[in-house]
């Protein structure tokens, strides 16, 4: 996500690119969290 933040990426295209990560898949809420988590995280990096 820091990489896409800092190549100005629409914050789509990395949401997409990393929808399903097999390594999380095993944790209770992935489902519910993981896109959210991956915005968070996109706009931490996007205001550094």
């Amino acid at each position: 996500m820091g990489a896409a933040a800092k190549e100005m990426e629409p914050l789509d295209a990395p949401l997409d690119r990393y929808a399903d990560l097999p390594e999380f898949r095993h944790l209770e809420n992935d489902g519910d969290l993981h896109r959210t988590n991956m915005n968070r995280a996109f706009v931490e990096f996007e205001s550094q």
